[in-house]
């Protein structure tokens, strides 16, 4: 019964609309973009996001034309007060066409629940310092 739960049973739409479960259900994929301090925030640059979760699992996968991140802890804060936060640390690795300057790094995005929309922030870690913006739009749930 655990099984089923943990990989089914939550995503029931009816027991989220009667409120005994808060935590959303954020599979699928997401469209987006990204704007960031590295070149004063002055361009847009397209990402996806791919969001796979289980009731107790969240990985998060962002790509863009020059790198990939992907996260190792994510967490969903569902507070009535604040909304629905996805909060994950990530590393990111460049792709090898990608800039001589642009290494592997780790970083931190808060991203928060608006309907079909998670918009935030960032931060990346030491070495990087950069800051930015990002926001999605959901294109399919699985």
């Amino acid at each position: 019964l655990y099984f089923l739960f943990k990989k089914f049973i939550w995503k029931l739409r009816f027991l989220h609309i009667i409120g005994l479960i808060k935590v959303p259900n954020l599979n699928g994929e997401w469209d987006g973009e990204v704007k960031s301090s590295y070149d004063k925030f002055s361009n847009s640059y397209p990402i996806k996001m791919t969001i796979k979760q289980d009731w107790t699992h969240i990985v998060v996968r962002v790509r863009a034309d020059k790198s990939t991140s992907h996260s190792y802890v994510a967490a969903i804060l569902a507070e009535d007060s604040k909304g629905v936060v996805l909060t994950y640390q990530y590393q990111n690795k460049p792709n090898p066409e990608s800039i001589k300057t642009m290494a592997i790094h780790e970083g931190t995005a808060s991203l928060k629940l608006e309907g079909q929309k998670l918009e935030g922030e960032y931060y990346t870690g030491r070495g990087r310092t950069t800051h930015g913006k990002m926001e999605f739009v959901r294109n399919s749930h699985t």
